[in-house]
């Protein structure tokens, strides 16, 4: 769910810097990342095209696993009723199953993941994709999902030690 304004306060004091994903086991929150490749790829307004969605999808999954990384997907277990939700879902889990699960790993939790995640990634050593402000607390590398940029790789990184600094 995330703290309000939180990744707002991060980003005015400066408290990233710029990592190349390449080589990495990344613990990716599914639910969002669904979304955020829904709101850059499908128009809505018009009957939802889930076929380029799809291929959205794919792509970004291609761009990183061509780069040596593996993605382990953990979706959440809120349910959703809402038949467009539904067949977004459908598209997306469709698409990352049609990897071999040592590039694309699909887990689902019973209840909300964020400790899953964040006791996966420590457990691993890895980062965390996700939009969800909570992870600024988590002891654990954080990759803010939306500062990904699938073209040149590059991404955010949430810096601890930058933010004890400044506060």
């Amino acid at each position: 769910m995330g703290v309000r304004g939180l990744t707002a306060f991060m980003n005015e004091y400066g408290c990233f810097e710029d990592v190349t994903i390449t080589n990495k086991r990344l613990i990716i929150d599914g639910n969002n990342l669904r979304f955020v490749l829904l709101q850059r790829r499908v128009n809505t307004y018009y009957g939802s095209d889930y076929d380029k969605y799809g291929d959205a999808v794919k792509a970004w999954f291609d761009r990183l696993i061509e780069n040596g990384n593996s993605i382990i997907l953990i979706f959440d277990g809120v349910a959703e009723d809402i038949k467009h939700k539904t067949a977004v879902a459908h598209v997306f889990v469709k698409v990352a199953k049609s990897y071999p699960s040592e590039k694309v790993a699909v887990i689902q939790t019973h209840f909300e993941c964020d400790n899953v995640m964040a006791n996966l990634a420590k457990k691993l050593n890895a980062p965390v994709m996700t939009n969800d402000s909570d992870f600024f607390v988590f002891n654990v590398d954080f990759f803010p999902l939306d500062s990904f940029d699938p073209d040149s790789l590059k991404c955010s990184k949430f810096d601890k030690k930058a933010f004890m600094k400044k506060v």
